[in-house]
């Protein structure tokens, strides 16, 4: 039987990004690569995956209470 873990799980995409020119797209990218860096620098339990350029889902296991200031950080 599966162990009962809870966790925080966050997932974002970017309403309409393919319309932004591909300079705009490339700083997106940039912009949340840094902020998954930074969050996972201060949250070590923090886990995160982009996708498709304009999509995140990040996963916070231990320090759940800060998937509400991550949250609204994105």
């Amino acid at each position: 039987m599966a162990k009962n873990t809870n966790a925080v799980i966050i997932t974002g995409d970017i309403i309409a990004s393919s319309k932004f020119t591909p300079v705009k797209r490339k700083k997106l990218q940039n912009r949340i690569a840094a902020f998954i860096k930074k969050i996972t620098t201060d949250l070590p339990d923090f886990k995160a995956e982009q996708f498709r350029g304009d999509s995140l889902q990040c996963v916070l296991t231990k320090n759940r209470s800060g998937g509400l200031r991550t949250a609204l950080s994105l």
